[in-house]
């Protein structure tokens, strides 16, 4: 039984542990208009001068693209804008931490350390150009919650649509985000075929576990001929592609959760329309993919008038669906109040447990991960049949901005077994 002094005991003493996490790291208010406090006014001398652990608040403004090879943790206001691209790469001391910003690309490599992007925003573009907007390579554990990547093609005449995520050798969490890759543009007697870019691409050495999301493969191009030598439209992108025989996708969700491909381009003739893009395609038969909750989506038509598949290659769609977690409203402020929900089947019983230092550990009877170093744990009971069980919950109200929180939950089935759920990092700002 958890009494009111054992909650309000928990609550100082995690306040405190938080608190003594950051008591040696140097705070750092970044402000383009150089306003009152500020230390800098761009981001890149900030890094340069902030020492492993410190945390930079960035405020409203433009900033320059910049390069992040030291764990620090940057917090933006709503606003802050970097004009370029961000590269996260050679972490290798302490976490790397992005919050709340705006940029054309993102590109995290070499990292052995956690790195933890929240609220991002990724253009994909290169000046007028679109271009990748996200690639990951070579990174032992990145997770992004609430991340968008809108991937329109906003009238830029680019004839083939790009990928909007790329994962290679790397473990990649993927939490209420919003993935679209771009649409191949319409032209006419081009002898490329505009094809649309895919959401998730997903490499060699490449293990992405996404939860409560949605991905839509880009568009393929219309490119209708008018001479005499036959163009032929543009592929519709996927909504995640397993390219590599070694490539694994964990995904998890809700049914208002989607994974659709892109829509083909058109030519003159039926013939030499482009193909339908789908949910989720697996190269290798090898690979392995795993679909759990969220709706999968065809788009686009064939020639005979059949809808475009849902699935190419072999597709595991569990019947019970596997858990998912999130935080309603997802608040970060010191003293905010929240509601945790676990959506599982109903009738397993939910542990929700709490930590504040992110891990990866291998549960060999599970298809999820541990992520979560433990410090507290509370039993959620039975999920009733609306298939989601709530746990109220407030955060300490002390935490100083930059203080990392992360929950997961797990459910267990008398019949299948313990299931984890992805996480959910909290830092606060």
């Amino acid at each position: 039984m958890t009494t009111l002094c054992s909650r309000r005991a928990f609550a100082l003493g995690l306040t405190l542990a938080l608190a003594a996490s950051t008591a040696r790291a140097s705070t750092w208010i970044v402000d383009a208009a150089g306003g009152p406090g500020a230390n800098y006014t761009d981001l890149p001398p900030a890094i340069a001068a902030a020492a492993p652990a410190d945390v930079l608040i960035v405020r409203p403004g433009s900033y320059s693209s910049f390069v992040l090879d030291k764990g620090l943790t940057l917090v933006a206001d709503p606003g802050a804008n970097v004009l370029g691209g961000i590269t996260v790469q050679n972490v290798t001391t302490f976490r790397a931490l992005l919050v709340n910003l705006a940029c054309d690309t993102l590109v995290i490599a070499d990292c052995p350390r956690v790195v933890i992007a929240q609220g991002l925003t990724v253009r994909g573009t290169i000046g007028a150009v679109p271009t990748q907007a996200v690639d990951v390579a070579n990174a032992t554990d990145v997770r992004f919650q609430r991340l968008s990547v809108p991937g329109n093609n906003a009238g830029i005449p680019y004839l083939v649509g790009q990928d909007a995520m790329r994962v290679t050798n790397a473990r990649v969490e993927l939490v209420r985000s919003n993935l679209r890759g771009r649409d191949g543009y319409d032209t006419a007697n081009s002898p490329t075929r505009p094809h649309g870019g895919h959401a998730l691409r997903i490499g060699p050495g490449g293990n992405v576990h996404a939860a409560l999301s949605t991905l839509r493969g880009g568009e393929g191009g219309d490119n209708p001929s008018t001479t005499l030598f036959q163009s032929y439209g543009g592929d519709g992108g996927d909504a995640a592609r397993l390219t590599a025989a070694d490539s694994v996708l964990l995904l998890t969700g809700v049914p208002t959760d989607t994974l659709s491909g892109g829509f083909n381009g058109y030519s003159n003739e039926c013939a030499y329309d482009g193909l339908p893009g789908t949910g989720v395609r697996v190269v290798f038969p090898s690979a392995s993919a795993r679909v759990s909750g969220a709706t999968l989506l065809g788009a686009g038509y064939f020639c005979d008038g059949s809808l475009g598949p849902t699935t190419i290659g072999p597709v595991t769609v569990p019947a019970t669906p596997d858990p998912t977690l999130e935080m309603l409203p997802p608040v970060s402020g010191p003293g905010a109040a929240c509601t945790m929900v676990v959506h599982a089947a109903p009738g397993t019983d939910v542990r929700l447990r709490l930590g504040r230092r992110p891990i990866v550990e291998d549960l060999p009877a599970s298809i999820e991960d541990r992520l979560v170093e433990q410090l507290r744990s509370w039993g959620l009971g039975l999920v009733p049949a609306s298939g989601e069980v709530t746990f109220p919950f407030t955060l300490p109200s002390t935490s100083p901005i930059g203080a990392l929180l992360a929950f997961q939950a797990f459910a267990v089935d008398p019949s299948t077994g313990t299931e984890f759920t992805a996480s959910w990092p909290v830092v606060f700002r």
